[in-house]
């Protein structure tokens, strides 16, 4: 919250006190036990389509279980017999949290809501934000958080491309990726989207 107490822009400093506010009020619904809702874990598999892998009836098991997966999860909540969630966290491989949300309702009947929900660029957590990106098509990498390696299929020009278009549009820090190929230990090979921030150049040892 250090940006919070330093900023002098007044509707920053609005924004984001209401997100911490928003935010801590998420995970009080989240966690608060309930007769007939469940926690469903999720982890990513070989294609990045998230799967469920566990179903808890409290909110803590569904952590640890999530935990030791030692790979980004995300847990979702849902109310028996209805097929959306009504809160969700993502976490990364150590477990700790990157983002939440929840449509659940308090004690007076009332979603958790931020004041402008739509609010696109207006919002700082939709403002444009140009990620250094020092990868080009053909450069090896290795995901920061996972150690596993790939290589770059988007080139410096698709980049700057992209990028041009979203200075045009609200995009939040989730959308900013590159397409990395990765071949799983079977020789299947599959595409992810990622934030070039995690990535680190890969030199093979005998390469060295």
């Amino acid at each position: 919250m250090e940006l919070g107490n330093t900023t002098r822009d007044e509707k920053l400093k609005k924004q984001l006190n209401e997100r911490m506010q928003y935010d801590e009020k998420c995970l009080e619904l989240y966690a608060h036990k309930k007769k007939g809702y469940v926690y469903i874990v999720f982890k990513p598999g070989y294609d990045d389509i998230f799967r469920s892998c566990g179903c808890f009836t409290e909110s803590d098991p569904a952590y640890f279980h999530g935990k030791k997966l030692k790979q980004p999860f995300m847990i979702e909540k849902y109310r028996l017999n209805h097929a959306d969630s009504v809160a969700a966290l993502h976490f990364d491989a150590s477990g700790e949290l990157l983002y939440c949300y929840s449509r659940e309702k308090d004690r007076k009947n009332r979603e958790v809501r931020l004041s402008d929900e739509k609010g696109g660029s207006e919002r700082f957590e939709h403002s444009y934000v140009d990620i250094p990106n020092p990868f080009d098509a053909g450069d090896r990498v290795r995901v920061i958080q996972e150690r596993k390696c790939g290589v770059v299929v988007t080139s410096q020009e698709e980049w700057k491309r992209e990028n041009e278009c979203r200075k045009k549009q609200a995009a939040d820090f989730g959308d900013i990726g590159i397409t990395v190929y990765f071949r799983e230990d079977d020789g299947r090979t599959y595409g992810d989207s990622i934030n070039p921030l995690f990535l680190e150049r890969y030199v093979p040892a005998e390469a060295e």
